[in-house]
Order: C-alpha cells, then sequence, then structure tokens
C-alpha cells in the first residue's frame, strides 16, 4: 500500500502544462538568470512580461514546436520550462529543451520526471522516432542523468562554447524509439 501512495504522490508531484500568464514573471526573473544561461547555452536577456507573452505565442504557433511550463506541486510554484524544438517530420526527430529556473527545484529528481513526459509526448503523441539533445561536458549532473536515462552520446563539438571565460565541449546525445518502455 505504501508503494502505491509514493508512486501516485510521485505521479503528482510534477506537471507539464501550458504556458499562461502565472508563468510568465518567472520567465523574465529566468532570462536574467546568468548561472542558468550559462548552463542552457543561452545568453541573458532583460524582457517584459509582454515580451515573455510574444515570446509564448511565437512558440505556441510554430508547428514545429511543443513547449510547456513544468510546474511543482510540492513547491506549489512554477520552477521551469520544457519543449521538443525543431521537430523533423518527415525525419522523425526532434531536439530536447529543459530548464529549472528556480533554484530551489534543482537537484531534486523533476529532471527525470520531466524526461520521461518529454519522451512519452515525443514518442507516444507525436510518433517521432528519435530524441537528442545536447549539454556542455561541464554539466556532469544533467550528462549523467541523461546517460543513466539511456540517452547515448552521438558526438562531440570541441570548444564550441563560450562560458565563463573558458571554452567547452558540446555533447550531443539521442535517445531512440526502439529503446523506448511506456509507462
Amino acid at each position: 500500500m505504501f508503494q502505491l501512495l509514493f508512486f501516485i504522490f510521485y505521479q503528482m508531484s510534477i506537471q507539464l502544462v501550458t504556458l499562461k500568464e502565472t508563468f510568465f514573471s518567472s520567465i523574465v526573473k529566468w532570462k536574467k538568470d546568468e548561472e542558468l544561461a550559462d548552463l542552457i547555452m543561452a545568453k541573458t536577456s532583460e524582457n517584459t512580461e509582454s515580451e515573455v507573452a510574444e515570446w509564448v505565442n511565437n512558440n505556441n504557433s510554430d508547428p514545429d514546436q511543443r513547449i510547456w511550463g513544468i510546474y511543482s506541486n510540492d513547491l506549489d510554484k512554477p520552477i521551469g520550462i520544457a519543449r521538443l524544438m525543431f521537430i523533423n517530420w518527415e525525419a522523425g526527430t526532434t531536439e530536447l529543451g529543459l530548464y529549472f529556473g528556480e533554484v530551489d527545484a534543482r537537484g531534486k529528481g523533476y529532471g527525470k520526471k520531466v524526461i520521461n513526459l518529454l519522451l512519452q509526448k515525443a514518442f507516444d503523441e507525436l510518433n517521432l522516432k528519435k530524441v537528442f539533445l545536447k549539454v556542455l561536458s561541464s554539466n556532469i549532473p544533467a550528462m549523467k542523468l541523461y546517460e543513466k536515462m539511456g540517452f547515448e552520446i552521438e558526438g562531440v563539438l570541441k570548444k564550441h562554447h563560450f562560458v565563463k571565460n573558458q571554452l567547452h565541449d558540446v555533447i550531443y546525445m539521442s535517445f531512440f524509439k526502439e529503446n523506448y518502455e511506456s509507462e
């Protein structure tokens, strides 16, 4: 009985939700976060909530993207963004992107749950064949998680991204539908 209750609680602790206005002020804050920008290979930006709304609208209207907010029931707040980007419908491929803008949400195991939800959407709902991602070689926790979940290294772009006065390798990893087991 305890295992069943734990499983139900774990399943309910994190959700992928439609990005709505309730996320916009958080996204404004996250886009200013230098540490987060370094982790996701982006630049910081000073955006208003209306600019974020436009960004969300553009992403939602792009037929080759799917974007969600990550909401934590445990923390009772928005904690990040999850995306399937650059969907190539003919080849059946997509790039996975996610980040946890809320520092207190990092390192709590949410990443595994979000990745499982994204793989489910990519393979079961969109019928894609391959999900790939890119990660900085210096982002060891993320690389360990991806490998543990079955992502395999496909390639390395040597000295490709500049962070904190150093060039870092960018690792490309992928997960194929034939290795996916639906939950």
